[in-house]
């Protein structure tokens, strides 16, 4: 697989994965459904988009449930400090999918209780459901610090972590997890995805190829309790891919496809799998299916466009250039695809465009080679020989790293107790903005040697990775 094709696979993945865990860490239930003395708002509330008609009649279900908000409201606003009331109305808001307004009510739950930790749990769940992974974070762990046997909390961490790239700390939450319920289907899950998710941040996955297998064989112990699992499938899909098991990645990923046919994420890695068969002619029909369904998807039209540039029809190079521009236009800060964008613009001679994408390419990451390479041609051509001898002179130094990178990941891999290896690598990481890796290596030394001087006391992130040096 190429390497720009795995990392925009990793990156898209998450967002899929993370629907089918809260389904398992249950991020969004009501406490209704084990109180049949609480109203169950939900119950009420029409599934069917058509229970408004077109003549303006309207069911009375939604303002039943109104007036019985608007008198949980109005108990509240008459006795604010009654954290029952204050429960009732939160939980019903829950239930009628009103998640801000209950995010209101939880946070002042735990502003009256900070010992709430079912508020806590509560209010983490839906922050994870809009998109607040960091403060989701801090209220999942203020619950396993004071209840370090909520098995509920723990998954909800593992979750929140997975979702902002925290791989190895969300491992070490799932590990919590399955200690608590060994069984359970949620906190196993989490625990194969945070492993696999592990594994294939790195430029080569096979270097932690004993995280893949392990994550590879919980998944498919899962896939006989849930045997129509969409996600399941999509999961061992990735982990065939990334161990180069070509049949077995395109069988699941077919069966994932079956599933949950419209998923981009799913459709892509199919594809990509496809391609490693030698089957471009499949790849090239699922991504133009796919690009109808999801035409702004810059995932879907970059691989679009990588197919059509190997295609043999006589319009495929401005096809390519079409799918190319539209992810570009999605994504504009994607290193890798400004380099794909100046390709198909060099094919179709438009030198000009060809070396504004490849300038941003070396802009968004100065530490790749091929752009600087390819500069380095299109200065030449246009007559700039100093502009091309400075671009060819910075790409042979960034080739040299980047054999050396993969020299010492080799090392690693081989020896994969080395302290020195692991920080080396960690650096270098660090130094090309690349922070979840860099993060991980650290980790991983960290268990080796936790008193090593060399381990930073805060660890990389996306916003703190050292600055850019050219």
């Amino acid at each position: 697989m190429m390497l720009e094709e795995r990392n925009q696979s990793t990156k898209s993945v998450l967002s899929a994965s993370i629907l089918f865990i809260a389904a398992g860490v249950g991020l969004i239930s009501c406490r209704t459904a084990n109180n049949p003395a609480r109203p169950n708002l939900a119950a009420s509330t029409p599934t069917n988009p058509e229970w408004q008609q077109p003549n303006g009649f309207t069911s009375t279900a939604a303002p039943l449930e109104s007036n019985a908000i608007r008198e949980m409201e109005a108990a509240v606003q008459a006795k604010p400090s009654d954290r029952k009331l204050r429960r009732d109305l939160a939980e019903a808001l829950l239930a009628d999918n009103q998640l801000v307004r209950a995010a209101a009510e939880f946070t002042t739950l735990v502003r009256l209780d900070p010992a709430d930790l079912e508020a806590h749990i509560k209010l983490a769940g839906i922050e994870l459901t809009t998109k607040d992974f960091t403060s989701a974070e801090k209220h999942y762990r203020f619950v396993t610090e004071r209840s370090p046997k909520n098995s509920v909390a723990w998954q909800g961490l593992c979750a929140a972590l997975i979702k902002q790239r925290r791989f190895f700390e969300a491992t070490a939450a799932a590990d919590r997890a399955m200690k608590l319920t060994p069984k359970d289907v949620g906190s196993r899950l989490l625990h194969a995805t945070a492993m696999l998710n592990f594994a294939l941040q790195f430029s080569d996955p096979r270097g932690h190829s004993a995280e893949i297998h392990l994550a590879q064989k919980e998944l498919q112990q899962l896939t006989k309790e849930i045997p129509n699992s969409a996600e399941l499938y999509f999961q061992l899909g990735r982990a065939a891919q990334s161990l180069y098991h070509r049949e077995e990645s395109v069988r699941c990923l077919e069966l994932a496809h079956t599933y949950q046919p419209h998923s981009a994420e799913i459709a892509r890695s199919l594809a990509i799998s496809y391609r490693a068969m030698n089957r471009d002619d499949l790849a090239l029909k699922l991504m133009r299916d796919m690009a109808t369904i999801t035409p702004d998807s810059p995932a879907i039209n970059d691989l679009l466009g990588q197919l059509l540039v190997a295609s043999p029809e006589p319009t495929a190079r401005q096809q390519a250039l079409t799918a190319f521009s539209r992810a570009f236009k999605a994504a504009p800060n994607d290193s890798g695809l400004c380099e794909r964008l100046g390709s198909a613009f060099e094919k179709v001679q438009d030198l000009e465009n060809a070396r504004k994408a490849y300038e941003r390419a070396t802009q968004l990451n100065p530490y790749h080679a091929f752009a600087f390479q390819k500069l380095a041609l299109i200065y030449t051509r246009l007559g700039k020989p100093e502009l091309a001898k400075q671009a060819a002179d910075y790409g042979q130094k960034m080739a040299f790293n980047e054999q050396q990178l993969k020299t010492i990941l080799e090392l690693s891999s081989k020896h994969p107790d080395d302290v020195n290896l692991h920080l080396i690598i960690a650096e270098r990481y660090n130094e090309m903005h690349m922070a979840g890796p860099s993060r991980e290596e650290y980790y991983v030394a960290k268990g080796l040697d936790p008193s090593n001087p060399r381990i930073p006391r805060k660890l990389p992130t996306e916003s703190s990775t050292m600055p850019l040096k050219r």
